[in-house]
């Protein structure tokens, strides 16, 4: 029998909605996702006890420099200044201070930085705090999160780009959000969309679901409610993200199809627990990769670009102001 209770709207009836396998094969373990019939929100259980070991136990996140990193880091560079556009372009005024969540290696905090914003980020990694701190000189914490950690009012944006996810209660999160900004502040809260394309044909498979990394997953109906009710005005919701809609598109269609699981990311990461223990199996995985790429990539993008467009895109960004009713008490 569950015995579980919804994170956001306290229900006390959810039912168990996926069995999910871990796809880094560090272990033959299983995740059980449940979804609240009341409100829609898909969380996982059991909780994990400790989130940050299966993080370090294998180099599924990985800190080392990727595989073809000298041509992957201009597109990380180009995906970090679309981020950053995304956010000025919601904001419309000049740059003011900025907090990123779970901001990894500090990568779009440095381009943010770059063009004029007073940064501030978390990261609870130690490794990416210590490459955010000493290699772009941030200022970064790496403490859990508190709800004294900083003042009200205190930014003028925050963003959480694929964090809230990892989150065991995005609702206490997303209240202190709201709290730390400032009266009419952005929340910028990118999220896989389980609700997408690629979550119908993946399934347990979908390269985003991530058991058990990802303890949450968001329709945007379930994420605007999170948000109007953390006081949030409705969110506007957008469906391009180039960054993971079309790599987890093709993951999600090459784990379908038999190949090893997420073989193309734990490549790029260099995971090598989740890479085919012989050279014979990697090399026949990837020789049927590239010759179905070859002969599909254009329909792969095609299906991408046409769920972004009726808005099942794979991941979703949610831009979300805080009412500016404190604004005249302010001035």
């Amino acid at each position: 029998m569950i015995q579980a209770v919804c994170p956001l709207c306290g229900s006390p009836t959810p039912y168990a909605f996926l069995c999910a396998p871990r796809l880094d094969q560090v272990s033959g373990a299983e995740y059980t996702y449940l979804r609240c019939p009341d409100c829609g929100f898909v969380f996982l259980d059991p909780a994990i006890e400790s989130e940050a070991a299966h993080y370090e136990e294998s180099g599924y996140y990985s800190h080392r420099p990727p595989i073809m990193g000298m041509a992957i880091g201009p597109m990380m560079g180009w995906f970090n200044r679309l981020r950053l556009w995304m956010v000025e372009r919601a904001w419309r005024r000049s740059p003011g201070r900025l907090l990123d969540i779970g901001c990894g290696r500090g990568r779009f905090l440095a381009c943010a930085r770059d063009a004029g914003w007073e940064c501030m980020g978390v990261e609870p990694m130690e490794r990416s705090w210590r490459v955010a701190v000493e290699e772009y000189g941030l200022q970064v914490m790496t403490e859990p999160l508190r709800d004294d950690h900083f003042a009200p009012e205190s930014f003028e944006v925050v963003t959480l780009w694929h964090t809230l996810e990892h989150i065991p209660d995005p609702l206490h999160v997303m209240r202190n959000v709201q709290r730390w900004l400032v009266s009419g502040g952005l929340a910028v809260i990118a999220v896989p969309n389980i609700a997408s394309l690629q979550s119908l044909l993946g399934g347990p498979l979908w390269f985003h679901l991530d058991p058990p990394r990802h303890l949450s997953h968001f329709t945007p109906q379930t994420a605007a409610s999170l948000l109007t009710s953390c006081g949030f005005e409705t969110p506007e919701v957008y469906f391009f993200y180039p960054e993971l809609n079309e790599f987890g598109m093709v993951q999600t269609i090459l784990n379908r199809l038999g190949f090893s699981p997420n073989l193309l990311f734990n490549l790029l990461k260099r995971n090598r627990d989740g890479l085919p223990s012989s050279k014979a199996a990697l090399v026949l995985n990837l020789v049927g990769v590239l010759l179905f790429l070859c002969m599909t990539w254009p329909l792969l993008l095609l299906m991408t670009w046409l769920e972004e467009w009726v808005g099942r895109g794979g991941t979703m960004v949610l831009m979300a102001r805080k009412p500016p009713e404190g604004l005249g008490e302010r001035q």
